[in-house]
């Protein structure tokens, strides 16, 4: 009896020794936090709030990998990364969500290969690949790599569309989805061999990725029976099919692509024996076709409307942006401040946030262009708000722009890095502007670049893949390189140490589909404390809004003695 005390006195013990460990430890605290908060955030029914969980979820998760790189838990703060960027791309439809998620799966099988997560990730990124980017070689040979590198783990059962039953797994099998028609509804019945809990969630169509409205029913700590079959539907219910598959580990998805939109609404999933019932009513469709019908397109939550009169400049703008007058119509000058909203960009060491300096050096650029009558000028963002990116250049393409020009601060692991550099969207040319792509494109600063003995990348491939040709690769060139040639000479005459990092190419999304020449301006170091510094100065924004306009205007001024001239003639 003495001695069963003392083991549970000692276990008491143990269990308080963890408890105040993570209670000393505040990178521990910091992913629990995240963890725990994902976890919750997959619970709500609420889109909106399902939403906001996520994204703040994110946030704290990706702080810490920012801020403890070496921890023992940066695994699974990857993983789980990689599931919450992949859970909003299936919320919104949105490619930059599974494009981030991708790269934090591919962090977790190049960084940690010895994982128990590592084919765990890879068999994300083929399901990423498939069914996001409809990639079929990103998706099949993933497929082949998990074979032939981790032929032991469990993701080989979910390749052959099998799960492996270990004695200690608990999970309920889901053994059939049946279909039962009556008079005023039709009950979908997913049956399982055990209650689990579940969540639901409503889809609208993505027309870009030919997706049409759906709804899911998420099912947990469930696993899918190897011999279940697909329900045949009939042509005039307002279901088209019913598709599932293994989420998670400890997840299953049945998903309803829907007719029509609205039928979304009316639907109830509910507790019944044996598991689920999904019922959809039939008796007030009131005419509305059953089997076919256009589904609506997502809106964007921007609002396309032209930037406000800007007041003017506290200073004389240079003398060198002359007003041009042999135009018929200002041009239009689309400024795009990078980041926003949630999404903070790169943070200084003194805690000063990318997005709160892109927008003051937006502003400013504003006001000098807005001062001259040749030119009319639109912001993407006015505000601290989030807009993914590619809706920036479907803003800027919607106002029939003539330049599109996005700000931002570079980043790196080496506080010494510093220096200004301006991009086009091309091949990444060298491996810094990889890493300066990776940074930008998934919203965090990269440990490493991208190795150069991989230049056939998997994950850069499936980006690019999704990328719209640009058809102003020489124009955006030039517009690079006055840009470029006008930040030197202004700063280089205020400032000492001003390094040149020159013109670059990459495969920066944010600039993918612009039908107009766009660059991407990488105003310094927000990670360098003495550029961190001048970043945050008035004066010092200033000279990079000046410098940006005299490049502006020194392309068009050139551009008319030039091949690509007609592009600019209206």
């Amino acid at each position: 009896m003495l001695k069963r005390i003392w083991i549970f006195v000692g276990l008491l013990c143990g269990l308080a020794a963890n408890v105040s460990a993570v209670r000393a430890d505040p990178a521990a605290r910091l992913f629990e936090r995240g963890r725990s908060r994902y976890f919750s955030g997959r619970a709500v029914n609420s889109t909106a709030i399902k939403r906001r969980e996520l994204l703040q979820a994110a946030s704290e998760l990706q702080k810490f990998l920012n801020t403890y790189p070496r921890h023992a838990n940066v695994t699974s703060a990857h993983f789980n990364l990689g599931a919450i960027y992949r859970d909003l791309a299936d919320l919104d439809g949105d490619r930059d969500q599974a494009t981030r998620a991708l790269h934090h799966f591919r962090e977790v099988v190049q960084k940690f290969p010895q994982s128990h997560l590592a084919d765990d990730a890879l068999f994300e990124v083929s399901d990423i690949c498939g069914s996001i980017f409809h990639d079929q070689r990103c998706k099949d040979e993933t497929a082949e790599r998990i074979r032939r590198e981790y032929p032991d783990g469990d993701m080989i059962a979910r390749l052959n569309g099998a799960q492996s039953v270990s004695p200690g797994d608990t999970r309920a099998t889901l053994t059939t989805v049946n279909v039962n028609r009556e008079s005023e509804a039709v009950t979908f019945r997913i049956r399982l061999t055990a209650p689990r809990p579940y969540t639901t969630k409503s889809l609208l169509a993505d027309a870009e990725n030919q997706m049409p409205p759906r709804y899911y029913v998420e099912i947990s700590e469930a696993r899918l029976d190897r011999e279940l079959a697909t329900p045949t539907i009939e042509s005039d219910l307002p279901v088209k099919q019913v598709r599932f598959g293994q989420y998670t580990k400890s997840s299953v998805r049945v998903v309803f692509d829907l007719a029509d939109p609205s039928d979304a609404s009316r639907i109830q999933a509910l507790v019944a024996e044996g598991g689920i019932d999904v019922q959809i009513p039939l008796a007030t469709r009131l005419g509305v076709s059953l089997a076919g019908g256009t589904t609506p397109q997502v809106q964007s939550e921007a609002v396309l409307q032209p930037m406000e009169e800007v007041s003017p400049a506290p200073t004389t703008v240079p003398p060198s942006v002359a007003v041009r007058t042999e135009k018929k119509r200002p041009l239009k000058i689309v400024i795009d401040p990078g980041h926003g909203g949630e999404d903070h960009g790169a943070t200084g060491k003194r805690g000063t946030l990318e997005k709160n300096v892109t927008l003051a050096i937006s502003k400013k650029l504003a006001d000098v262009l807005g001062n001259q009558s040749n030119y009319e000028v639109y912001m993407t963002r006015r505000d601290d708000r989030f807009i993914p990116l590619n809706e920036r250049t479907k803003m800027a393409n919607a106002w029939n722009g003539d330049l599109f020009v996005s700000i931002h601060a570079n980043a790196s692991p080496k506080r010494q890095a510093g220096g200004v550099s301006t991009y086009f969207l091309n091949n990444a040319d060298d491996e810094e502007s990889l890493r300066v792509a990776l940074r930008e494109n998934l919203g965090w600063i990269a440990d490493a670049a991208t190795s150069p003995a991989e230049p056939e990348d998997r994950y850069l491939e499936v980006m690019k893949a999704s990328m719209i040709k640009n058809f102003h690769t020489v124009q955006s060139t030039d517009l690079a390189r006055y840009v470029q040639s006008g930040i030197l000479k202004e700063l280089g005459a205020r400032y000492r140490d001003v390094e040149d990092l020159g013109v670059r190419s990459a495969r920066f999304y944010v600039l993918t589909g612009a039908e107009m020449p766009a660059i991407l301006v990488e105003t310094s170091f927000i990670s360098n404390p003495a550029e961190e510094k001048r970043l945050r100065d008035d004066r010092y924004q200033l000279a990079l809004s000046q410098a940006i306009a005299r490049g502006i205007e020194r392309f068009f001024k050139n551009a008319a003695g030039s091949d690509h001239a007609a592009l600019y003639r209206h």
